[in-house]
C-alpha cells in the first residue's frame, strides 16, 4: 500500500459521497498495522455556496449512510446526463454511457470522468482546460448539483457516529464561515491541507481554538488526478490528533 510505504500510520479514507471503499481499505490496512479511519467527503451547499464536509470515524454500515449513498448516486447520474446533453448541444460526441465506461470501477460519477473523456477525444487540451472552458461553474456544460445543506450533512455524519469538519476552507475562500460552524452542527475544520498557505494555517488554528472546534488535516491524496503526491506529506500534528480522538470518544 502506498500509504504504508510512505510510513503513514493512520490513514483516513474520505472518498467523495461514498463509503464503498472502506471495507477493502480496512482489509488491506490490517496486516500492515495501519489504522484506517472510515470517512467520507460530502458535497454540500450553504446558501449559494458549494462546500465539502469531511466525515471521520463514522460507521460506514449505518442505514442512514446507505440511504444517503443511494440518493446521491441517483443525483450524480442525473447531473451527468445533463452535462452530456449540454456537451452534445455544443457539438461534442460524448454520451452518458461513455462517461460510465470511462469511470471504470469508481463508485461515483463525477465531472473529472467527463474531463478526461474531453481530453481523450481532443475537445480539451488538458484536465484544467476542460473545466475552465466547459465544466466549471458558469461554463456551457455546467449543471447545478443536488446536494445536502451543510447543516444536513453535519447531522448525517453525527447520526452515523462520526466527527464532521469543513474541508479545505482556505481553498474554497470559506475561512470567514468558521465561527458559524458550531451553530451549524459542524465539529471542526481541515486546517492542514497542501493548498493552505502558512498564514491561512495560522489563522485557522486560532479560529479553531477560539471557537472550540477540532482540527483535521491530510494530504488530500487523489491518485486519479494530476495531484498525486504521496499520502502523508501533509498530516495532522500529534497534539491535534489527540484532541480529535478525545472529541470522537465524547461522541
Amino acid at each position: 500500500m502506498r500509504a504504508h510505504r510512505a510510513q503513514v500510520d493512520c490513514l483516513a479514507l474520505t472518498d467523495h459521497d461514498t463509503v464503498a471503499g472502506v471495507a477493502e481499505a480496512r482489509q488491506a490496512a490490517r496486516p500492515l498495522g495501519l489504522e484506517l479511519v472510515p470517512g467520507i467527503e460530502l458535497s454540500t451547499r450553504h446558501g449559494e455556496r458549494y462546500l465539502h464536509l469531511l466525515g471521520l470515524f463514522l460507521q460506514p454500515e449505518h442505514p442512514r449512510m446507505e440511504e444517503y449513498e443511494n440518493w446521491r448516486a441517483a443525483a450524480r447520474r442525473r447531473r451527468m446526463r445533463g452535462i452530456c446533453a449540454a456537451l452534445q448541444r455544443q457539438g461534442f460526441a460524448i454520451s452518458f454511457e461513455e462517461v460510465q465506461e470511462a469511470s471504470g470501477p469508481a463508485a461515483v460519477l463525477a465531472r473529472p470522468h467527463v474531463a478526461r473523456l474531453l481530453v481523450d477525444k481532443g475537445y480539451a487540451r488538458s484536465f484544467h482546460d476542460a473545466f475552465n472552458r466547459w465544466l466549471g461553474s458558469g461554463r456551457p456544460a455546467y449543471v447545478q448539483d443536488e446536494v445536502l445543506t451543510l447543516r444536513e450533512a453535519a447531522t448525517l455524519v453525527r447520526d452515523c457516529g462520526g466527527i464532521s469538519a469543513l474541508a479545505h476552507p482556505g481553498v474554497d475562500k470559506a475561512i470567514e464561515l468558521v465561527p458559524q460552524l458550531a451553530d451549524l452542527g459542524v465539529d471542526g475544520v481541515e486546517v492542514f491541507h497542501p493548498d493552505h498557505k502558512p498564514h491561512q494555517v495560522r489563522r485557522l488554528t486560532k479560529l479553531v481554538q477560539d471557537n472550540k472546534l477540532v482540527a483535521t488535516g491530510g494530504s488530500d491524496f487523489h491518485l486519479s488526478t494530476p495531484k498525486a503526491e504521496d499520502p502523508g506529506w501533509v498530516c495532522l500534528p500529534p497534539e491535534w490528533m489527540l484532541l480529535l480522538r478525545m472529541r470522537v470518544q465524547q461522541r
